[in-house]
């Protein structure tokens, strides 16, 4: 999600061969604008975009790391803003998205519009508290066009349990912890897994990918003005995707689990994992 002059590491909104580089030339991208509504924009059981204030919003987003070879899936949720008494906000409300495929290089121009969508409240009536599956688009992409397999497709799927999520947490506090200390070298060991995939979506090496990750942990860590905010798993949250193969940490709004400040710009640490060989492990 776009958060202005953030910092963002990782994936909101990768895995392969370490350095075959597949469809470096595609990249499939969201533009939402959205005002007044509860949204969230699913492609293939996972959240790429959602926004929970009813603030204007006008972003842009890259999903290659959720687009899968054959069939694709992309919806639309919504639900109008309320107030503390669940009555429905007299405000603007609007959402249209735009889902392109284009070439890296080549900005915006005369990218290959796959879907569109304005949603009408006349044609697709919300109902308040709770989101309202308004739109939906299946489109195919050809294995020239996508990036191989996604780790986290071959994850077991499954209705995760108490113990999914305590694993998770603790996860979320090992990677809290390694940002706290500064050390570049675990950061870089907890989100091995998200490289190797990230890279390959990015149509980059991995150690094009490593080199870039950890070069902006160096710059972080190097600030006087560091900090994160303090660790509160009560906070916290886990909530499964993609039929339970994926489980996304977030906080009590949905926003990334660790946050923070390098005294010039904010800082948040997004954290989706799946199982691999029994374990949670971070890859978006």
């Amino acid at each position: 999600m776009d958060r202005g002059d953030a910092v963002t590491l990782g994936c909101g909104p990768f895995r392969r061969g370490e350095h075959f580089l597949m469809s470096a030339s595609v990249i499939y991208a969201l533009r939402v604008e959205c005002e007044g509504l509860v949204v969230r924009v699913v492609m293939n059981d996972v959240d790429v975009f959602d926004d929970w204030t009813g603030a204007r919003r006008v972003v842009r987003t890259e999903i290659n790391p959720y687009i899968i070879e054959g069939s694709n899936r992309l919806e639309v949720l919504l639900t109008p803003m309320t107030d503390d008494d669940g009555q429905v906000m007299d405000t603007v409300r609007e959402f249209q998205l735009t889902l392109i495929k284009g070439e890296p290089g080549h900005g915006h121009d005369d990218p290959a519009r796959i879907a569109h969508y304005e949603w009408r409240e006349d044609e697709a009536p919300v109902t308040p508290g709770a989101l309202t599956d308004v739109w939906s688009r299946q489109f195919n992409v050809r294995p020239e066009h996508a990036f191989g397999r996604w780790v986290w497709q071959d994850s077991p799927s499954a209705v995760p349990g108490q113990e999914d999520s305590l694993e998770l947490l603790a996860l979320t506090e090992i990677v809290h912890s390694a940002l706290e200390r500064r050390d570049v070298d675990a950061v870089v060991e907890l989100t091995a897994w998200r490289d190797r995939e990230l890279a390959r979506a990015h149509g980059i090496s991995l150690d094009a990918q490593v080199a870039g990750q950890r070069a902006r942990y160096e710059q972080l860590f190097a600030s006087p003005a560091w900090s994160l905010e303090a660790f509160d798993p009560q906070r916290l949250a886990a909530s499964p995707h993609a039929r339970g193969r994926l489980m996304r940490v977030t906080d009590a709004v949905g926003d990334a689990p660790i946050k923070g400040t390098d005294g010039k710009h904010a800082f948040t640490f997004p954290i989706m994992a799946c199982r691999i060989d029994g374990s949670w492990t971070i890859v978006r």
